[in-house]
């Protein structure tokens, strides 16, 4: 029977099969080809098949150079921040030595040492360093500008509140000058006016003379004759009189007198100059200090009528609003016109 030749690919993830018996061990170690026997009916593979199913030879790679790639390859934001030795956006105080453009030759001999890491720092300067300093110089620039800016504007808005401020001064000294010597027209024409005023009493006054004053006289005469008429009319109606009035620092003090149908009472109301709201009712049951005209006996018999008909609140000094002064006068008088047994 024909043999064909087969061989066993090595283990990839693209492995291909062959139709191939399982072989025993000690073959597979010592060749990595084997022979089986082929069914002559069976179609037999083409060169290039086999070809294909041939293991290719293993080759030793070549040692690689330790080549580890630097963080600044694939996040040079970190490189930029992390390395020590190296001044930031973030930190613009610190200083950073001033950074040379390589020649052509040291690139050419980089490439050609395949030196990534030398090629990665000089490209990270390239894009880091130039622009990070550019940002440096010109935020220097504007921040110059702006203090120049903002002190000019400081010395332009002090000069302006000095304009300000003198203008408005010079304008109220020239109003207050205008007012001044319109007032002391004012006050000119006032005393002249005054002095015709009392020039033309004065000659009035020695004109009219003694008939004057004496015309003045019988008119307030006649006037308080019309009061007393007013309050005997009213005496008569109500049966309440005033005696006497006085007053002090504090209180205005009259003396009233209340008569009624059975007897007669006379007692003290007083009222608060502050504004209390409140009066003071003080009866009089002394016989001087009442009426000294009349009798010892019928003063004792009208106070005998008097404790018969009033409350005993009445009989003793008493305090109340100045509100219920009308309802204090109605009680007193439906007291003094009981009737008395």
């Amino acid at each position: 029977m024909a043999k064909r030749k087969t061989t066993k690919r090595a283990e990839s993830p693209s492995k291909r099969t062959t139709r191939s018996k399982p072989e025993p061990q000690e073959e597979k170690s010592a060749s990595p080809e084997t022979h089986e026997e082929v069914d002559p009916s069976e179609p037999t593979e083409t060169v290039e098949e086999q070809k294909e199913n041939v293991e290719p030879e293993q080759k030793k790679p070549e040692p690689k150079p330790d080549l580890k790639p630097t963080a600044a390859l694939f996040t040079p934001s970190k490189r930029l921040f992390d390395t020590p030795d190296r001044s930031t956006l973030l930190s613009p105080t610190r200083t950073r030595p001033e950074f040379k453009l390589p020649s052509e030759a040291t690139i050419s001999q980089l490439f050609q040492r395949k030196d990534l890491k030398a090629l990665t720092n000089i490209l990270n300067d390239l894009t880091s360093s130039k622009p990070e300093r550019m940002f440096q110089d010109y935020k220097k620039l504007s921040e110059r500008k702006q203090q120049a800016s903002e002190t000019l504007i400081s010395n332009l808005t002090k000069e302006n509140q000095k304009l300000r401020t003198g203008l408005k001064s010079a304008q109220t000294d020239k109003t207050s000058t205008k007012e001044i010597e319109q007032l002391k027209r004012q006050v000119d024409a006032l005393k002249k006016e005054n002095a015709r005023l009392v020039a033309e009493h004065e000659s009035q006054s020695a004109k009219r003379g003694p008939a004057q004053r004496e015309s003045k006289m019988e008119e307030a005469v006649a006037e308080l004759d019309l009061v007393g008429t007013k309050l005997e009319i009213m005496e008569l109606l109500t049966g309440l009189s005033c005696l006497e009035y006085t007053e002090d620092s504090e209180n205005m003090i009259f003396k009233m007198k209340q008569a009624g149908e059975t007897c007669t009472l006379i007692y003290q109301l007083l009222i608060s100059k502050l504004g209390a709201g409140e009066i003071v009712y003080i009866p009089i049951l002394e016989h001087g200090d009442g009426e000294p005209d009349l009798d010892s006996a019928d003063w004792a018999e009208n106070l005998d009528k008097l404790g018969k008909v009033l409350p005993e609140y009445l009989l003793d000094n008493l305090t109340f609003p100045s509100s219920t002064l009308y309802n204090f006068y109605n009680k007193l008088g439906r007291s003094l016109n009981k009737k008395v047994e």
